[in-house]
């Protein structure tokens, strides 16, 4: 019984969005309600023009820096969910028009431990040093460690 409702459902979605991708509804857009909570976000609003220079603007109610709120860029017409402090101070996650800083991932390479290097591993691990400390020494993961030292008969 369950399942046929949630298939009646599922259906009256599938229906409602073949309507709007027809053009038969218009689609609301988050760019009517710009400036819709200028007085809470006025401090804010000042450090995003220092930063961006006047395009990027809160949509949603600024209500602090670990919260995550609607940002929308008048230059690249792009909307996209943040953080604040993020958006401010950390560089990964700053907004560049026509980029989705979200899909972006690092560059990882494999990095390729010679025999010396698993010789000072085991010789560090020997002394105390933690798994998690070597592995940070060496770049590579905490597991990667836990294998070479697993290999050479510690644990």
């Amino acid at each position: 019984m369950a399942n046929k409702r949630q298939r009646k459902k599922t259906m009256k979605k599938l229906e409602q969005l073949k309507l709007i991708e027809e053009d038969v509804i218009p689609i609301p857009t988050t760019g009517l309600y710009l400036g819709k909570h200028e007085e809470e976000s006025k401090a804010y609003q000042a450090l995003l023009d220092e930063q961006y220079k006047g395009t990027v603007k809160p949509i949603e109610r600024f209500i602090n820096f670990r919260a995550v709120i609607l940002h929308h860029c008048s230059h690249c017409n792009y909307e996209w969910y943040a953080k604040p402090s993020w958006l401010l101070y950390k560089a990964n996650q700053e907004h560049v028009c026509g980029v989705d800083t979200a899909k972006l991932k690092p560059n990882l390479t494999k990095k390729r431990l010679t025999e010396a290097d698993k010789v000072e591993m085991i010789k560090m691990a020997e002394q105390g040093m933690t798994k998690y400390k070597i592995a940070n020494i060496f770049g590579i993961s905490r597991n990667t460690v836990i294998s070479h030292l697993n290999k050479a008969g510690l644990k």
